[in-house]
């Protein structure tokens, strides 16, 4: 028999399928959200991933190739970055001039000296990639004090990076524009954590990096 009755309850079912779908399709969201991937468990992975780096302490300096096999073990729970492409974009490489400074024996040492001042990465990226700047931080690396540099006030007396490269061709102190600013990479596990709980929240927003003055 034909019931209208129960046509009807085999067509709202159906159409809440449907609706279901399309909102999918339009926002990306899975059917069940509450079997994402839970925070926590992304942040167990990153915090295991970097303790199976070998010499690597918090606050040290990060590049790719730290980043990719803990990219590669959240997609294996079930997760991947929307930006993952722009999140190892935003990485030093391997060949960089500061990830070549600081991957050092010597590097280390210094790298865990400086690591608590402000922008510190930041700066040193900015400071390389200026005339002077890379072979002035290979040689602050070699110095027993080279550390008391780092500040962006040092203490009364004591030069600032900027002071001691090379001066510029009219024979004044470079300028280095931005260099009190982020750039917009990601230097540092706590900055990667960030960025991941960002992405994990659906706020991340394409990264505009700070230009490099190269006068």
């Amino acid at each position: 028999m034909n019931d209208p009755g129960r046509r009807g309850l085999r067509r709202g079912p159906c159409r809440a399928v449907v609706w279901l779908f399309a909102v999918q399709l339009c926002t990306g969201l899975s059917v069940r959200a509450a079997d994402r991937v839970a925070f926590s468990t992304v942040r167990q992975i990153v915090a295991d991933g970097f303790a199976s780096q070998q010499d690597y302490q918090s606050g040290d300096l990060i590049w790719a190739s730290h980043v990719r096999p803990i990219l590669e073990s959240l997609a294996a729970v079930g997760w991947r970055p929307q930006d993952r492409a722009q999140i190892l974009a935003d990485l030093l490489q391997e060949e960089d001039a500061l990830v070549r400074a600081l991957n050092t024996r010597q590097g280390r040492q210094f790298m865990r000296k400086v690591s608590g001042h402000a922008l510190i990465y930041d700066r040193l990226d900015r400071i390389v990639r200026v005339p002077g700047g890379e072979r002035l931080v290979h040689d602050l690396i070699r110095l027993p004090d080279g550390e008391r540099y780092a500040p962006l006030q040092p203490p009364r007396g004591v030069p600032t990076l900027v002071d001691l490269l090379p001066k510029n061709r009219s024979g004044k102190t470079r300028k280095i524009t931005d260099y009190r600013k982020a750039t917009g990479r990601i230097y540092t596990q706590e900055a990667l954590m960030k960025r991941l709980e960002e992405s994990w929240t659906g706020k991340s927003q394409p990264r505009q990096q700070a230009a490099v003055d190269r006068r």
